[in-house]
């Protein structure tokens, strides 16, 4: 089985040069940190001139190092779908690490580091969501403008055929008999009775101003009718009221009479037992 690296291996890809850049600026920056940050050079007990020296000379070797690694790693890149190569400067050291490039070929300076935007995955992740989201707009416009267009082409279309056949009804010349579908096909040549047409129109109108009028006394009568039963309602509960007033009196009053017969039935005689005991009888029936 034969490999190929820059066929089999899936390519890292990079939406600008910019970004290349970026990243490989981090990458010098984070080679000189661990030079100056390494404490070998200052245990050596060189001097203080010696020492810088010795950095120098070694900050020119890993500047090499780092060219090497992105001339290695640049074909497996892609720039906006391009190979980095080609869209990418080449860089080169001669013998004492000078860099050319074709920035300085053109006489253009190296961007900054503060020219570089920052990798934000979560930016990056809002901004694919919103161009789905404006992808998925954009269809549904389009969609929606398809629609319409139907739409209002077939509302033409009907328009026409009825203009068509009023005007092929009402025309009274011999020469402009035509067929309908001639009527569909030359719209703008039918000649109909316009005055005739007007006489209808007029006619329709007057029509509708007479329905007006009429649904509007018909909606004046239901407002009084429904006056008038709330009226109604309202007298019916004040009989009802005074009704259920005189009952409970007619109740108090058997309810004293029925007292006073118990008082009296020790002193009267059977006459006036048999009297009372009728009115009892009547009283219980109406509290009944």
């Amino acid at each position: 089985m034969n490999f190929e690296p820059e066929k089999d291996v899936p390519k890292i890809k990079i939406e600008s040069k910019q970004d290349v850049l970026y990243i490989k600026n981090e990458f010098d920056s984070l080679l000189q940190k661990c030079l100056e940050s390494s404490t070998t050079i200052g245990n050596s007990g060189l001097d203080e001139k010696t020492q810088n020296a010795l950095k120098h000379i070694l900050l020119q070797d890993l500047g090499k190092y780092s060219e090497e690694v992105w001339s290695d790693a640049s074909c497996n890149i892609l720039v906006n779908g391009m190979d980095c190569q080609e869209v990418m400067f080449s860089r080169h050291s001669d013998g004492i690490g000078r860099k050319l490039d074709k920035l300085q070929k053109y006489g253009l300076s190296e961007p900054s580091k503060d020219d570089y935007e920052p990798l934000d995955e979560s930016l990056n992740e809002e901004v694919r969501n919103l161009k789905a989201k404006a992808d998925e707009l954009l269809i549904r416009v389009t969609e929606k403008r398809r629609e319409n267009y139907g739409v209002i082409e077939q509302a033409i279309k009907d328009e026409l055929e009825k203009v068509c056949l009023v005007s092929t009804k009402e025309t009274s010349s011999p020469d402009l008999d035509m067929s309908e579908e001639t009527a569909k096909t030359n719209p703008y040549k039918i000649s109909g009775n316009a005055d005739l047409l007007s006489e209808k129109i007029d006619s329709i109108i007057h029509k509708l101003s007479l329905a007006n009028n009429e649904i509007q006394n018909q909606y004046n009568l239901v407002n009084k009718l429904e006056s008038d039963l709330s009226l109604l309602q309202s007298r019916s509960i004040n009989n009802l009221d005074s009704n259920i007033s005189k009952t409970f009196s007619i109740a108090e009053s058997a309810i004293l009479n029925k007292n006073n017969f118990v008082k009296d039935s020790s002193s009267t005689g059977n006459t006036k037992a048999s009297n009372h005991s009728k009115t009892l009888k009547v009283v219980e029936m109406i509290l009944d």
